[in-house]
């Protein structure tokens, strides 16, 4: 149920009389259903106090009956004794209408409680609705005026910003009146500018011109620069194609040498005089080709110091070093080959003596030419040694050129530099002073702007936000309304459950069936005293065949006797359960290992199998015939638990035997049976 608070906000300003008057309805219905309840209390008392009465004076007369029978009999004849007879036949009768008055009685007995029930639980839902209802007004009230509060702010903050706005109008017509005058100001400025802007594109031009020349002659500069690479690049070539000349003369130089170097050792076998002259010639020739290896190794090092020189110039000469430094690296190789082929003919002369020995006779001839070769050959390492300093005083002079030319190079670019830095300096002031009046301009018309479009923003947001808070009010109301409609529904579930339980209990109680009642829930804890299960067995013992026999129908009653409550119930479970235990074992029901999957198997079936049995032995209409048992069988649901829900410590399932284990923890009691029921919304008023 819901309340329409539009309507009672809107009535609210009549005098708030509608509360008042539903506030004594309810005062009046809850007095007339409390007499009510009262006469019917009364009534049922007068009526088992007038029946009690009436079967104490029935027992009274009975006992009178009986000593004055037992008197009359043993003074009596056939005649009184048939005559006799025929009364007690009557009075069988007349025992016949007494039961059947006793049990009219008692069936209006409990039409009676079942009436005072009702009565009680009309009573707490008209409470409840009472107290919702007041609650709800509470709320409503205190929402409605922090609303009316909020909105009346919310008029005030508009109206404050429409005299904002109005005042902001007016400035800004001021404003504009500044702004036209800045216009002629600026126009002026912009006159002034354009002039100033013509000079400087004169000056530019100008400027212009003397770039054009300085770029003409670094131009000029440049290509000569780049013919004195060439020709130094023509005449690296020329060196170095000379030089490698002169490496190839070289070797070829000190491979005769080896040869000849051979001979004499040859000729020193035979000849010790021509050996002391050979070996002296050697030494010589030794000295000399030191004496021309250091003169290599000094040109090898003006090389190196060549190198140093260009890798100290720009970034065009890079090839020109890496070219030097390879043909450096050959010749090192090529000498280092020298040397070990050298060295490896000196380890052959031992096998090249017994061919000296054959040609003992060639020894003048070979002097000869012994003193030929190496008279070219000392001519032939004097004109490589004038080559040489040639080349080193053309590459001396060619980097002086280099130099000379660098420097002009540089002092060209300085001065191109400083000219250049003067002109952007000036043209950089002049750009500087036109963006400082351009932006002094944007930012007077900007700022007049932003006032404007922030008034207009600042009155939308107004508008929205009154929009969203009626929106939040309205939703607000809404769930109000849901969450109210809930809680009625919730209440009322929680108290038709608690009230069908109570309903189960006193119907046990009247009629002496033991079982446990959760009072919350209404779970029915069906005990079976000494007869549960037997181990590893789903057969009903007599004693729980008996207690089943008793408590099901009391249940049915119960839950479907009620005209009011019969339609709330929409399930009936039967659960059964085991207890945690497995071939003679405790099982620890907490683990989940192979061995207690089967234990677990095991008992979920055992524990189906119990609660389907008290299910076919309920609804075995050879067995067992009951009010309400075909409405009841289509809600049944039956189901095994197991041992999952046992409190066991895991330590005792190892260290206790069976029998302590079910001392402790009562194996038979873990075999319960749980019936219960479910409720639906669907039939709740």
């Amino acid at each position: 149920m819901s309340f329409d608070y539009n309507a009672i906000r809107d009535k609210k300003q009549s005098g708030g009389t509608q509360w008042a008057a539903y506030s004594d309805l309810f005062m009046v219905l809850a007095f007339i259903f409390l007499l009510m309840y009262m006469v019917a209390s009364l009534r049922a008392g007068m009526v088992s106090v007038t029946a009690h009465a009436n079967v104490e004076e029935t027992k009274l007369q009975i006992e009178r009956y009986e000593s004055i029978k037992n008197q009359y009999l043993e003074e009596a004849n056939n005649q009184e004794h048939n005559t006799y007879q025929d009364i007690l036949n009557h009075i069988s009768l007349l025992e016949n209408e007494a039961s059947e008055n006793k049990e009219r009685l008692t069936k209006e007995i409990t039409e009676t409680r079942i009436r005072e029930t009702s009565l009680n639980n009309y009573q707490k839902m008209l409470v409840t609705m009472m107290n919702a209802n007041v609650i709800a007004k509470s709320n409503a009230s205190r929402k409605i005026t922090a609303e009316k509060i909020r909105s009346k702010e919310l008029l005030e903050e508009v109206n404050r910003q429409k005299t904002e706005l109005f005042l902001l109008a007016d400035r800004l017509a001021l404003e504009k009146d500044e702004i036209s005058s800045l216009k002629n100001t600026r126009s002026k400025e912009k006159q002034h500018l354009k002039k100033q802007h013509r000079d400087l594109k004169i000056k530019s031009k100008e400027y212009k011109v003397s770039i054009a020349l300085l770029e003409d002659a670094l131009k000029s500069e440049i290509s000569e620069k780049t013919a004195l690479k060439s020709d130094h690049e023509q005449l690296t070539s020329k060196l170095q194609r000379e030089l490698q000349k002169s490496k190839g003369r070289l070797v070829e130089g000190q491979e005769k040498l080896v040869l000849l170097e051979n001979q004499l050792r040859n000729e020193e076998f035979e000849m010790n005089s021509l050996r002391n002259t050979h070996s002296r010639e050697k030494r010589n020739l030794r000295e000399e080709s030191r004496g021309l290896a250091d003169r290599y190794h000094d040109s090898q090092q003006n090389l190196a110091t060549l190198e140093s020189k260009l890798l100290q110039e720009a970034y065009e000469m890079d090839a020109l070093k890496e070219v030097h430094a390879d043909e450096a690296s050959n010749l090192k190789v090529k000498f280092y080959a020298l040397k070990e082929r050298h060295d490896k003919s000196m380890s052959n002369l031992a096998s090249l003596e017994d061919k000296l020995l054959k040609e003992a006779n060639e020894n003048s001839d070979l002097e000869y030419a012994y003193a030929a070769d190496t008279r070219n050959l000392r001519r032939e390492i004097q004109n490589l040694q004038e080559k040489d300093s040639d080349n080193l005083e053309r590459l001396s002079s060619l980097e002086n050129n280099l130099a000379r030319k660098e420097a002009e190079k540089s002092d060209l670019k300085a001065s191109y530099a400083d000219a250049s830095k003067a002109m952007n300096a000036k043209l950089k002031r002049l750009k500087g002073k036109h963006a400082e009046n351009q932006k002094e301009l944007a930012s007077l018309y900007d700022k007049n702007r932003d006032k404007l479009a922030k008034l207009n923003s600042d009155l939308d947001k107004v508008n929205k936000d009154l929009l969203d808070t009626e929106n939040i009010l309205n939703k607000t109301k809404g769930d109000l309304a849901d969450r109210s409609l809930d809680l009625a529904k919730a209440l009322a579930m929680e108290d038709r459950r608690k009230d069908i339980a109570k309903r189960i209990k006193d119907f046990f109680n009247d009629n002496g069936i033991v079982a446990d009642v959760n009072g919350n829930t209404g779970d029915v804890y069906l005990d079976f005293g000494d007869n549960y299960f037997e181990t590893d067995s789903h057969q009903l013992k007599p004693g729980m065949k008996q207690t089943v026999r008793k408590a099901i129908p009391i249940y049915a009653q119960s839950l479907f006797g009620s005209a009011m409550l019969s339609p709330l119930i929409s399930s009936v479970e039967i659960i059964g359960f085991a207890s945690p235990t497995y071939a003679g074992k405790p099982i620890d029901p907490t683990i989940l290992s192979e061995k207690n999957r089967i234990a677990v198997n095991y008992n979920l079936d055992l524990s189906y199998r119990r609660a389907r049995a008290i299910f076919e032995y309920v609804f075995d209409t050879n067995i067992m015939k009951f009010k309400y048992q075909e409405k009841m069988v289509h809600l049944i649901n039956v189901a095994g638990r197991s041992f999952f829900s046992a409190e066991v410590d895991p330590k005792d399932t190892g260290n206790l035997s069976i029998d302590q284990f079910c001392g402790q923890y009562d194996c038979l009691k873990s075999q319960r049976v749980i019936i219960k029921f479910g409720l639906s919304d669907k039939g709740l008023i």
